[in-house]
């Protein structure tokens, strides 16, 4: 029998078997509206419930589209947001969800193997090579283009980069492009393609600009024209739209949507001197010693992230302190990423066995 006979079934096991987690109500809400050919414009939901999961939930209703013979879908997912750490995260959701398709009897998710060699024999029919049946590329600045997401139009693909490597692509302008491949990007990206943008509300000139596009692809009836989907936890200017997706009453039963709105917050503020701010930023982190904490620190320059992660690091030992900024050259920022403890230890949802302390800023840094 078909572990994936009906849409119901088919998203419920699907989604656990890429993701290792039960679908929310909202998930599967949106899951139908993808299969029935409803993408909304906005899908605005409360920070914390797992925006990411777009991308799960479009793969799965490609491939639903795909068992009942009807693709209305873009074969194509354009995930794109202004910073470069949310997009390494992105990419590695990606990656993780590739593995398991092309690594079904994994001992990890054994359990899960006939559903994801179900999946991947679906998806393996959209192409038109031998490659493998799903590309995943990522366009940001600093970091060589592995050139899946052009290989084969037919496949199923998902690119995620900033808004200005992605962008300008999509204007037939991209960094390093020459006049041979500006072209054919721009169609790439432009046609058959679902442009997630997420954080919108911090780039809405960007919106703006997707939204020219797509005006100009209807007034010439493109046949695959690109559809925009914006992810923001406080959407712009779209509350008397009604093409907005969000959480309804029977979303709020879910345990797990629950507990993490309804999650104790707790601010406070401690007013001191500038030349006091490097100590009292210290004495703040290292009161949480004793309790297993991932503890982030925010600074306004490179110069006093230095500062605060060089005394953190002298008071709490070197391996449990990790500095990233926008100034850190991409090749060693990959490298934290891949071989930092401390910082793989932030991505990790589990807890750690000590307290760690990421120091950060965005200044001076390029997002691109």
């Amino acid at each position: 029998m078909n572990p994936l006979d009906t849409n119901s079934s088919f998203f419920a096991a699907g989604f656990e078997a890429l993701t290792d987690n039960k679908a929310l109500r909202w998930q599967i809400r949106l899951f139908q509206c993808f299969v029935s050919e409803k993408v909304p414009r906005v899908c605005g939901l409360p920070t914390g419930l797992g925006k990411t999961s777009v991308i799960p939930i479009w793969l799965l209703a490609l491939a639903a589209q795909a068992q009942a013979g009807k693709i209305t879908l873009p074969r194509r997912l354009v995930y794109i947001v202004n910073r470069r750490t949310v997009v390494d995260q992105a990419t590695n959701v990606v990656e993780q969800i590739r593995t398991r398709l092309f690594c079904p009897s994994k001992l990890e998710w054994s359990r899960h193997a006939p559903v994801l060699r179900t999946l991947g024999e679906i998806l393996s029919k959209l192409g038109s090579s031998d490659n493998p049946f799903l590309a995943i590329s990522t366009l940001r600045g600093e970091l060589a283009d592995n050139e899946e997401w052009k290989d084969d139009p037919a496949r199923p693909a998902i690119i995620v980069g900033t808004i200005d490597m992605t962008g300008s692509k999509l204007l037939f302008s991209g960094y390093g492009d020459g006049s041979y491949w500006r072209p054919q990007h721009a169609g790439l990206i432009g046609q058959d393609s679902l442009i997630v943008h997420d954080e919108a509300h911090l780039t809405p000139a960007f919106s703006e600009l997707l939204t020219y596009v797509a005006r100009a692809q209807e007034a010439c009836n493109e046949p695959r024209p690109l559809r925009i989907m914006e992810l923001s936890a406080t959407a712009r200017n779209n509350s008397a739209s009604s093409d907005v997706f969000g959480l309804e009453p029977g979303d709020y039963e879910d345990e797990t949507v629950r507990r993490r709105l309804n999650a104790k917050k707790e601010v406070r503020l401690n007013h001191v001197k500038d030349n006091e701010l490097v100590g009292n930023l210290i004495t703040c982190a290292l009161s949480y010693e004793g309790e297993r904490a991932k503890v982030l620190i925010y600074v306004r320059s490179p110069a006093e992230a230095q500062k605060v992660a060089s005394e953190l690091c002298k008071k709490a030992g070197r391996d449990r302190v990790a500095l990233l900024t926008g100034t850190i050259r991409g090749y060693e920022r990959d490298r934290l990423a891949a071989n930092d403890p401390v910082y793989r230890a932030f991505l990790n949802p589990e807890r750690v066995s000590h307290s760690v302390y990421l120091v950060s800023t965005s200044a001076g840094g390029s997002s691109r």
